[in-house]
């Protein structure tokens, strides 16, 4: 159980990570699209 925790904060870290890249690549208004688009996984993720 604990392993998994460990795991699911480890994602969101490297979904972090991948999130700030992607902002490196495209400096457009695309950014809050993809925010958008990744707050509606996470939702879909947790229920």
């Amino acid at each position: 159980m604990r392993f998994l925790h460990i795991t699911h904060r480890w994602r969101e870290y490297l979904q972090l990570i991948i999130i700030t890249l992607w902002r490196d690549f495209t400096d457009r208004s695309d950014d809050d699209n993809f925010e958008i688009w990744v707050a509606t996984q996470n939702r879909c993720r947790r229920a």
